[in-house]
């Protein structure tokens, strides 16, 4: 019975996630949103290398045009082979929006009830809130425009758990930390980054009232493990870029617009009751204030403090132009809604658990609320859904994005197309994010791409083979020099016609793209990225330490203690 009680709000979220995605099952539709092209192509990779066995941790060799650039390795590549796997378990573009969306809706809801009944909430306030979260734009974001944001929120809860006896008990559990951290550090960057600044400023507040040494032990231990389980990530970095200057992702000069109170405001709008959940925890708590605990206070302050940066309040627009350091890497304002949200979420459970309710009146009060939120969401899916059947060519083309067929009929057959190829070959977007770009830039690098890999004039093919490394071979029918579709970094070994070429003997466009010289007939040339022996330890190290790290974590999970914590 007990166990039944345990698992039964896990079971109701999982069937809550069924009729989310429901109706896309129903409709066979596809959902089209900003990001699709871009994340799709490092899943495909991903995917391609896990199901042919050819693992290249840097180089694309089926996503992104098969052009050897870098992408995954520096963009969450944990998350990214998991999602591959998803891939290759839908074995459609179709099911697989449709299974990951599942995953989203089912992972944010979860997270977020197991970290309210870790820390004390009971099981019906938990449940709730759960639901809230799981029908918020934080989830939403991905199921309408696929961005990758979401999957960082989904992540969020379980980051804070450590956080309270961090701040209550001076307490630091190094496992439970280092996993949390690393877990997103290899899903998305910037949202670990945003976790880091929570617990930055608690880590301030905890030195300013005393701790011990035991207190900086464990802190230290923390420290160190998290190193070991995100090895690859500093790896990865300290390789890429100590060699190349990367292109960074584009700088975002109107930032203000893109803030909660202007064209951001869907993230307070999902579900609508949500501005008046979060009026009410700022009432509750000027109400309570000299009742409540220390650590209510410091985390009713940090939700104003990122609420206030997700607003256009700040003179965001000013800090690009004045290149103030680290807002450049901001884009969007509103990405600071995920710990605003989910602090404001936490924070108000907790308001409203002291109100000591029963159950029945909670019931009654909560649960207009949970079918509104859902309601909500199925509403606006559903109206996502019914614009695939109006889909014109405007739809699919978005800025920097190529339809290489007259026909949308066609590409909305390659979402059910087994041959995930399919998709990507029709559908072809100029994203320039990692290119090495080791000569001054002149004109747009977006059509610098299109032009030099998207497009190139000369018919390429390409084969991969085993130990990482890329063919290409093409037909000349004179000698002279050729731009080829690929990407060289400083690492990047290049062999042409059996010959090995120095990389700084080969021109190189602004982009990466490399020029060689081509004899008559047939020629081809072979690519590898030759990775340094500490880019090698620090992966070996990643890949040794997640797997015993989790072993141990279920060993003392499954050992039996007297006093066990709120599941």
């Amino acid at each position: 019975m007990h166990l039944l009680k345990r698992w039964a709000p896990f079971v109701s979220l999982a069937i809550i996630s069924f009729f989310l995605v429901l109706p896309q099952i129903l409709t066979k539709n596809s959902i089209i949103g900003a990001d699709y092209i871009f994340h799709y192509n490092r899943f495909y990779d991903a995917a391609m290398q896990i199901k042919e066995g050819n693992f290249e941790y840097f180089l694309s060799f089926y996503g992104f045009q098969s052009s050897g650039r870098i992408v995954n390795a520096l963009y969450g590549p944990l998350m990214a082979y998991l999602q591959g796997g998803l891939v290759l378990l839908a074995g459609t573009w179709f099911r697989y929006q449709v299974l990951s969306n599942f995953v989203m809706y089912f992972l944010s809801g979860s997270t977020f009830y197991y970290l309210l009944r870790r820390h004390g909430r009971c099981q019906g306030v938990s449940l709730v809130m759960g639901i809230v979260y799981m029908t918020s734009y934080c989830t939403l974001y991905w199921v309408f425009r696929q961005s990758f944001t979401s999957w960082g929120a989904a992540l969020f809860p379980l980051t804070l758990l450590p956080l309270k006896d961090f701040i209550e008990k001076k307490e630091v559990h190094p496992v439970q930390l280092a996993v949390v951290l690393a877990l997103m550090v290899q899903t998305h960057l910037f949202s670990s980054l945003l976790v880091i600044v929570i617990y930055f400023i608690a880590f301030c507040f905890v030195v300013t009232t005393g701790v011990t040494r035991t207190f900086f032990a464990q802190l230290t231990k923390a420290v160190g493990l998290f190193v070991l389980l995100t090895a690859n990530i500093w790896g990865s970095f300290l390789s890429v870029y100590l060699g190349n200057t990367l292109q960074p992702p584009f700088i975002n000069d109107q930032m203000a617009a893109y803030s909660i109170d202007q064209l951001g405001k869907n993230w307070v709008l999902y579900p609508r009751f949500l501005l008046v959940i979060l009026f009410a925890y700022c009432l509750l708590y000027a109400v309570r204030l000299k009742h409540l605990s220390t650590y209510s206070h410091v985390i009713f302050w940090l939700s104003v403090f990122f609420g206030l940066l997700s607003t256009s309040l700040l003179p965001w627009n000013n800090w690009v132009l004045e290149r103030v350091p680290f807002v450049t890497i901001i884009q969007f304002p509103f990405r600071f809604s995920v710990p605003f949200i989910v602090l404001g979420l936490y924070g108000f459970s907790g308001q409203i658990e002291q109100l000591q309710w029963s159950s029945k009146k909670w019931l009654l009060v909560a649960m207009p609320f949970c079918l509104f939120s859902f309601g909500q969401a199925i509403q606006e899916t559903i109206t996502k859904l019914a614009e695939w059947d109006h889909l014109s060519e405007s739809k699919f083309v978005r800025k920097h994005t190529y339809l290489l067929t007259d026909n949308t009929s066609e590409v909305k057959e390659s979402f059910h197309d087994r041959n995930l190829a399919t998709l990507l070959t029709l559908v072809q977007k100029s994203t320039p994010d990692y290119l090495p770009t080791n000569k001054e830039l002149t004109g747009n690098r977006y059509d610098i791409y299109a032009k030099e890999v998207l497009f190139s004039t000369t018919k390429f093919t390409k084969r991969v083979r085993s130990k990482g490394d890329m063919t290409v071979y093409w037909q000349a029918a004179t000698t002279g020099p050729v731009t080829l579709p690929l990407i060289a970094y400083h690492q990047t070994e290049l062999t042409l016609d059996g010959q090995a070429i120095k990389l700084n003997t080969t021109e190189q466009s602004a982009i990466g793209a490399i020029t060689v010289t081509q004899q008559k007939g047939q020629n081809k040339l072979t690519i590898h990225y030759q990775e340094s022996w500490a880019m090698r330890l620090s992966l070996w190290l990643t890949l040794v330490t997640w797997p015993a790290v989790l072993l141990l974590v279920v060993i003392h999970h499954l050992r039996p203690t007297k006093n066990s914590q709120v599941p």
